[in-house]
């Protein structure tokens, strides 16, 4: 099923976006603090930083829930993106 996440990143597509504004909506959707297993990947094409890759870190073992919340491990991770603070999103086969 779509999310809001989702459907933000799909209707901003070929579009600039700030960092700071995806993370508050994971957050949001997810779950105050669920931002630090969230991972956004950046490539350089023609010196402009575009989206191409989100990382989601979840348990090992799921079971099934419909509480996204309780998808993330219990420890912290500090899982780390390389997208500047602002960044363009990607549109499929641009940046190949």
């Amino acid at each position: 099923s779509k999310t809001d996440f989702s459907q933000y990143i799909a209707k901003h597509v070929g579009k600039k976006v700030k960092r700071k504004t995806l993370l508050k909506k994971f957050d949001k959707e997810f779950g105050q603090g669920s931002r630090s297993y969230l991972a956004l990947r950046c490539k350089k094409v023609r010196r402009k930083s575009l989206l191409t890759e989100i990382q989601i870190h979840l348990k090992k073992n799921l079971l099934a829930t419909d509480d996204f919340g309780k998808m993330f491990p219990k420890e912290k991770l500090r899982v780390r993106g390389n997208c500047p603070r602002r960044f363009k999103i990607d549109e499929v086969g641009i940046s190949r």
